[in-house]
């Protein structure tokens, strides 16, 4: 594995240990409206692997609409910032 890819993989986790602590000390209302915003952030502003689940979501629901495709991987990574503040 090359050394920059270590490194991102370091921060990367270093990151998701800060969130799951910062998750944990915050009362679980607090908790819920972070992950709502970080679910907004990944989604909308970083777009991490929106694209792809955009894509797959019009392959396994072909009779909707890529509108439809957006709004429901939206709907999607909200749930799993959810699902992982209830984890």
């Amino acid at each position: 594995m090359k050394k920059s890819k270590k490194i991102q993989n370091g921060l990367e986790f270093l990151l998701l240990k800060f969130l799951a602590l910062l998750v944990r000390i915050l009362p679980y209302r607090l908790a819920v409206l972070f992950s709502r915003g970080l679910s907004f952030l990944t989604f909308s502003v970083l777009k991490i692997r929106r694209a792809v689940t955009v894509d797959n979501l019009c392959h396994a629901f072909p009779e909707k609409s890529p509108k439809e495709c957006t709004r429901l991987a939206r709907q999607v990574y909200r749930h799993f910032g959810r699902v992982a503040i209830d984890f």
